[in-house]
């Protein structure tokens, strides 16, 4: 194969403004037969990780941990909370609606009760069931968060389980 190319004067070792050199280029030869059997056995799944690759997953492990204990810390909140409500509830709901329970047992029909008691149960209601939907769905996060961190230590322990199975078949 023969390769005509003109040089520019910016490189040192061409001292003329235009001339034109030839190249003589040799195929390249494989340091190996191609037809031999050597390095074409079955190869294991699993490929080895780059260290950029390792560094990539380390810093996904560790920003999925300190996701999964923001969402922990949140969620312990939320069930501080859910409690507050839930003795709120008991203390200040619960009696109304024995209250009203025991006008229609006595067929005196449904006590109107207080304004701030209606409101309280129906807001305190909602306020119970978002939280336990918050807590709820973190929780399923956390879970997916898991799972995903799982899988990469699975990918970073490629390299350490082959070592080892190496070592093993000895």
């Amino acid at each position: 194969c023969e390769i005509v190319a003109t040089m520019s004067p910016y490189f040192r070792y061409n001292l003329t403004i235009s001339s034109r050199t030839t190249m003589h280029l040799t195929p390249y030869i494989s340091r190996r037969d191609r037809h031999s059997t050597e390095d074409k056995g079955p190869k294991s799944p699993r490929l080895r990780l780059t260290p950029v690759k390792q560094l990539d997953i380390c810093t996904q492990i560790a920003s999925l941990r300190v996701q999964i204990s923001k969402r922990n810390d949140k969620i312990e909140n939320y069930r501080s909370l859910h409690e507050e409500h839930i003795t709120s509830i008991q203390t200040n709901i619960t009696p109304y609606i024995r209250h009203q329970i025991e006008h229609a047992e006595a067929g005196r029909g449904i006590h109107r009760g207080s304004h701030y008691q209606m409101h309280l149960m129906m807001n305190l209601r909602i306020r119970v069931q978002s939280l336990r939907d918050m807590i709820d769905q973190w929780m399923a996060e956390n879970a997916s968060d898991e799972a995903k961190v799982e899988q990469l230590k699975k990918e970073l322990g490629t390299d350490e389980d082959d070592s080892e199975d190496g070592e093993d078949d000895d």
